[in-house]
């Protein structure tokens, strides 16, 4: 519903089952009128219009100021292409398909938290720590004996929230969301759509997979959650135009006509003619991430951010993860105030804390967060002191960091550099993409494989795994032999607010 002009609903034909928004990516999206009415209108719908796609962004690429509600339409508009491109193939979709993986599209982000992924991490970490306390609680629990003792324990024994491998915190949450608003009820009565069994297509989760040998219900789990899904394809097109980062740009036609399906064994991946487009797809989404998110400056506010809603959280000021479950439970309508405006409030509320007195909530004037309070807020990017970068194996990586690395060595004696260079030890930031280094390609030979349909080869050899076929650069990226060969971009970087504590740090480090 965004474009340059405003938002623009094609009104045309009032009375015509089908509604047109016009987006800025794609042009016109034609979507049911009931889709619309109930569906798109739907106040936890509208929720991520004020939730913008690539959090912070927009501080360092003015024009990234799109947002969640904008994707999840230009999400749904990829998979009807998808569907379509898949006619050549003889696979045929009814209509309750169509329903269940467009809607499934729709509401993919319906869960999404402030800022998109910026915290997400942290809500993540405070989710593992509250289920090791309740893991803990739940053994002492099972280990206690007579009655009146176990009466006591289960007080505190609560259960945890299992997440699956693959499935992202937002995608369990939007689960919840489904289940425990109105549009539970939306779902089946107007659609005869099953909440759970649409999550289950969003999430990518096999527990929620039912029957796996319906291959209609796989294909709709790749359309949704894979290596060459409808989300990650509207997400290159749309950051790319609206940050105007061009390396992010795809051939859109000619990727999703490529896209094929083996209805037989429920293999997913691309025909042979396609194996160009899709190597420009992989690589397009490593530049793009290269240059937006991992961006020196961009790098910069997300940690800020993250640490800001850490800061919080911890001092009980901001939501964690179980009690937003609670919240969708017992009044859901609160979670509608849960968006980007909810951190800006966070962000307020530390700068105005009192800096000195007795209280709860006392925040010193020269404490790390009240800074990143205030760089956030006047859009002040955090000072680059030094970067390190290497694409390469984590073995190659782990001997870098021992051997050669500057930041390990400033890493490991930050507090003595702080006191030689009269700063504050909080004053040298330093951020590691250790945990979550930048790959090619995300998944390997087995875990999201991708197939090549090449009708060329003799019956029975036609459906190959990519990174098995010699003609593609690919499986350089991670080998043949395994996961354990696989290259990734590693980045440490040191950052820190002042330009003269910039320079005094660059002088030490290189003296």
């Amino acid at each position: 519903m965004e474009n340059a002009q405003g938002n623009a609903l094609g009104e045309k034909n009032q009375g015509s089952l089908i509604k047109r928004i016009y987006d800025n990516v794609y042009g016109y999206i034609s979507v049911e009128r009931n889709e619309y009415q109930k569906i798109i209108k739907n106040p936890f719908f509208q929720r991520l219009h004020n939730i913008r796609q690539m959090g912070l962004t927009n501080l360092v690429f003015p024009g990234a100021e799109h947002t969640r509600f904008a994707h999840s339409l230009g999400v749904m508009h990829i998979v009807e292409k998808m569907m379509a491109a898949q006619e050549p193939y003889e696979v045929k979709f009814n209509d309750d398909d169509k329903t269940l993986i467009r809607l499934s599209a729709l509401l993919h982000d319906i869960g999404h938290f402030p800022l998109s992924h910026t915290i997400e991490q942290v809500l993540l970490e405070d989710k593992a720590r509250i289920d090791k306390e309740r893991n803990k609680s739940a053994k002492i629990f099972n280990d206690s004996e007579g009655d009146a003792e176990k009466e006591e324990q289960s007080i505190n024994t609560l259960p945890t929230d299992e997440i699956a491998p693959g499935t992202k915190l937002h995608e369990k949450m939007g689960e919840h969301v489904l289940e425990n608003t109105g549009l539970v009820g939306i779902l089946k009565k107007e659609f005869g759509v099953d909440a759970r069994e649409l999550a289950g297509i969003f999430k990518g989760d096999l527990a929620d997979r039912g029957d796996t040998s319906n291959k209609m219900y796989l294909l709709a789990i790749n359309f949704m959650h894979s290596q060459l899904d409808a989300d990650r394809i509207d997400y290159l097109m749309r950051d790319s135009s609206f940050t105007g980062v061009k390396s992010g740009a795809i051939d859109f036609d000619k990727l999703l006509h490529e896209i094929y399906y083996q209805m037989d064994d429920g293999k997913y991946g691309i025909d042979r003619s396609g194996i160009r487009v899709l190597e420009q797809f992989f690589m397009a989404r490593f530049a793009a991430y290269c240059q937006v998110p991992f961006n020196k400056k961009v790098q910069g506010f997300n940690h800020m951010a993250a640490e800001v809603y850490r800061y919080m959280l911890n001092s009980g000021n901001a939501y964690g993860y179980y009690k937003l479950v609670d919240m969708l439970k017992e009044t859901p309508e609160e979670f509608l105030k849960y968006n980007d405006h909810y951190f800006y409030s966070l962000v307020y509320k530390i700068l105005d804390a009192p800096t000195t007195g007795i209280g709860e909530f006392v925040i010193p004037r020269g404490d790390v967060v009240r800074k990143y309070a205030q760089c956030i807020l006047k859009g002040q990017a955090l000072k680059l002191v030094i970067s390190e970068e290497r694409f390469c194996t984590k073995e190659e990586w782990i001997y870098f960091i021992e051997n050669e690395s500057q930041i390990e060595r400033l890493k490991l004696s930050k507090k003595e550099y702080a006191i030689e260079l009269g700063m504050a030890e909080d004053d040298i930031i330093i951020i590691e993409s250790e945990k979550k280094p930048l790959k090619v390609i995300n998944g390997d030979k087995n875990n999201e494989p991708l197939y090549i349909y090449d009708r060329f080869r003799p019956e029975g050899e036609r459906v190959v795994n990519i990174l098995d076929l010699p003609d593609t650069f690919l499986s350089s990226f991670i080998g043949t032999d395994g996961k354990e060969l696989e290259k990734k971009l590693y980045i440490r970087r040191v950052f820190t607010f002042e330009k003269s504590k910039r320079d005094q740090l660059k002088d030490r480090l290189y003296r």
